[in-house]
């Protein structure tokens, strides 16, 4: 969800003009389809959580949800393309104007008006006094005591605040460094803690940093970088392979009883998402290589298309659409009472394609209503 402004992407750094914008292009696609599968995500995730359905019906939301568990981490790897590049220059006030102070004051006000939607809207909580609801909801603040759908926020910001640090390291490696770096990572991030909790016996070896995020930035750099290449047909293979891997796992966890299992496919640490996520950021990254030639300037030109447009619109708002389809979706369900379970499966994926079509278009409209201010 971290976004380059055109007049950002055109300075400093090595590459011409016309490779700047061939790499934003790529992640704004990326950020797009990640803002979809998030919608997805959330969406199936929330009623399964609210309805309860059985059989078919939850067996199939579930695997759905897990179908999607590659969107934040591609988010994070774009995060990683853009601001760990050691070319691109990041001041201590813009880092701290921009990215930590806005995005915690984002992170508040959602806090609270998640708070006072429970309370007073829906009434699924208490109604608490002003002054009571005033501490309460920044307490929450501080201790992520709010929606559970909101962590990524949280995540956001810690991945901002260890930017100079991470940022300093990357320039000190070489390519083979950062390539060992991202291994250890796989290994001990991803594969070991798997491990350890389906056989229910702590790691003895673990490194300092201990949450998966830290090997999405560094993949996310390297792969824009051009340090790791995959061909078109081994990133297909990586995707369709971990994408029928993860919906056959959650389907044997319902048919026999696999309980440990089906939690560590919900995690973004489990081998198959952190694959499958390496696998899409690849595919996603080729999509605009190819260029024509102008007949009039001789200058080069990006092909993009019906799809290629409707992707960078997405992308104007992808950090809007993500906090928005969150209220959106719990008016429907808890607001509404609307459930999709009621109508069959196919109500669902309606619904989620509806949920992410009016959480663009509300966006639209705010910035609209503020740029005729």
């Amino acid at each position: 969800m971290t976004k380059i402004r055109q007049s950002n992407m055109n300075k400093g750094g090595n590459d011409t003009g016309n490779a700047q914008l061939t790499r934003k292009k790529s992640y704004a696609y990326m950020r797009a389809a990640a803002a979809v599968g998030i919608v997805f995500l959330h969406t199936f995730q929330c009623n399964v959580e609210a309805f309860q359905p059985m059989g078919s019906a939850k067996i199939l939301s579930i695997v759905v949800r897990n179908g999607m568990m590659w969107a934040v981490p591609v988010f994070v790897m774009v995060t990683g393309a853009l601001l760990l590049d050691p070319d691109r220059r990041l001041p201590y006030d813009r880092l701290f104007g921009h990215y930590i102070c806005r995005n915690a004051a984002l992170l508040f006000l959602c806090v609270f008006a998640s708070r006072w939607m429970d309370e007073y809207l829906l009434k699924i909580s208490p109604a608490e006094k002003p002054l009571q609801f005033a501490g309460n909801s920044a307490a929450a603040f501080l201790t992520a005591d709010g929606w559970q759908t909101l962590w990524y926020m949280y995540l956001l910001l810690a991945i901002y605040l260890t930017l100079p640090m991470l940022r300093g390291m990357v320039r000190g490696m070489n390519e083979n460094d950062l390539q060992y770096a991202a291994a250890v990572l796989f290994v001990f991030q991803s594969i070991v803690p798997f491990l350890a909790n389906m056989l229910e016996r702590p790691a003895g070896v673990y490194l300092l940093y201990y949450t998966v995020y830290p090997l999405y930035l560094l993949l996310g750099f390297q792969i824009g970088k051009g340090m790791i290449k995959l061909r078109i047909a081994a990133a297909w293979t990586m995707v369709c392979l971990c994408a029928a891997g993860n919906a056959a796992l959650t389907v044997g966890c319902f048919l026999f009883g696999w309980s440990d299992l089906i939690g560590e496919l919900g995690l973004y640490s489990f081998p198959l998402t952190v694959v499958e996520a390496l696998g899409i950021f690849s595919l996603f990254s080729r999509m605009d290589r190819a260029e024509i030639q102008d007949s009039d300037t001789g200058q080069a030109e990006q092909r993009t298309g019906f799809f290629g447009k409707m992707l960078l619109a997405f992308d104007r708002y992808t950090l809007e659409i993500y906090l928005l389809h969150l209220f959106i979706l719990q008016g429907i369900i808890y607001g509404f009472g609307f459930n999709p379970y009621s109508y069959g499966l196919w109500m669902a994926v309606t619904e989620a394609v509806g949920v992410f079509i009016l959480s663009y278009l509300t966006a639209w409209v705010l910035y609209g209503f503020g740029r005729w201010q």
